[in-house]
């Protein structure tokens, strides 16, 4: 076997800069992880604050309120004027597919919806109906969303639409057009 000093030097070249490489993702990969953790803390720290203050609740049925500091109760809870079930809280609740979508239940976007929901959807009952049908049904889908980037990415594209004509609509109330 012959050995050529060039094509030598040219392999260990390749090797090392193979390696830097792997390094740099190994680092980036670390940062990502790091970051997503962080990020996971936050929310959940969001979550324990908002779970420890007093919080208005509305009932999907009849729109009645009222005031409770434990939101695990909610589901159990009975509305004193139609006898309903199933309480939501009417600030700060959770938009559960945005949030997923989002990464964060502290996003602007989320925030639009949110508003959306409290000043238009709860003040009729075909949108108390759809407010408990979504609480009821959108915590699975919403686990499905935040673990798959690309359905994060279609939401997104599904929910820019929907924020815009939100936004749209309270400009157009600003105005009192």
């Amino acid at each position: 076997m012959h050995f050529d000093p060039v094509t030598d030097h040219a392999r260990r070249f390749h090797e090392q800069k193979r390696a830097e490489k792997q390094k740099k993702e190994e680092k980036r990969r670390r940062k990502e992880e790091q970051k997503k953790k962080e990020e996971e803390q936050k929310i959940a720290e969001a979550h324990k604050k908002a779970s420890e203050e007093r919080k208005i609740i509305v009932c999907p049925a009849c729109g009645g309120r009222g005031i409770t500091r434990d939101p695990r109760r909610l589901g159990a809870m009975h509305c004193p004027r139609c006898g309903g079930k199933g309480w939501i809280y009417k600030e700060s609740s959770f938009c559960f597919i945005a949030t997923a979508a989002y990464g964060t239940p502290l996003a602007p976007e989320v925030d639009w919806l949110r508003r959306w929901r409290d000043d238009f959807l709860l003040k009729s009952r075909m949108g108390r109906y759809f407010i408990r049908a979504y609480y009821r049904f959108s915590p699975p889908i919403a686990k499905i969303i935040g673990s798959s980037t690309p359905l994060k990415i279609f939401t997104k594209c599904f929910l820019i639409p929907l924020i815009e004509v939100v936004k749209f609509k309270y400009k157009r109330i600003k105005k009192g057009v």
